[in-house]
């Protein structure tokens, strides 16, 4: 039975997660992929609930009037331990002003651990969560390890990549958005 179990776990992992985890790392094709522009009126954010690693419940709906980053990531990314560092300075700056940041680890074989020890390096305070058959990454159609998407207050995207996000960059969209 433990070797089904394994087999299946694996076949999900090849299947579902791993055009996701593959991107990992990927530089962007062209530079100007790296700093993409804010979408103007952008889509509705999709809705969902995950458990936190803090144990709450991180509920998008009970969001309205804040701003929310989300990132994507795996515990083992390297490019993502770096982003999420940046994140945490932002989270520093912009946390106290309503903005709310998530963590989503979204390769199924990660472990509330592994996510706690990721959580430790980058220093990100806030909420981090596991999605838990990539129920949020699906509904967000992440293609790549690294996306941010950033919602505003009214629960629409203004701004999404799948590359390695400049802090700097960030900030920008955060700064227009309490503007």
């Amino acid at each position: 039975m433990m070797w089904l179990r394994r087999h299946l776990r694996l076949g999900f992992l090849l299947l579902v997660a791993l055009p996701v985890l593959a991107a990992c790392g990927q530089p962007a094709l062209n530079p100007s992929a790296q700093a993409p522009a804010p979408i103007a009126d952008g889509p509705r954010a999709q809705p969902f609930s995950v458990a936190t690693l803090e144990g709450d419940t991180f509920t998008l709906a009970e969001r309205p009037g804040h701003p929310v980053v989300l990132f994507f990531a795996a515990s083992w990314c390297g490019s993502c331990y770096a982003e999420a560092q940046g994140l945490a300075q932002l989270e520093r700056i912009y946390g106290a002003r309503g903005i709310r940041f998530l963590v989503l680890d979204v390769d199924p074989t990660s472990t509330m651990e592994d996510l706690r020890s990721f959580k430790d390096i980058a220093g990100l305070t806030r909420s981090w969560a596991l999605d838990k058959g990539n129920v949020v990454t699906r509904a967000y159609q992440v293609r790549a390890l690294d996306t941010t998407v950033v919602i505003d207050a009214e629960g629409r995207i203004v701004y999404r990549d799948e590359v390695p996000t400049p802090p700097a960059t960030l900030q920008g969209i955060l700064d227009r958005l309490l503007q």
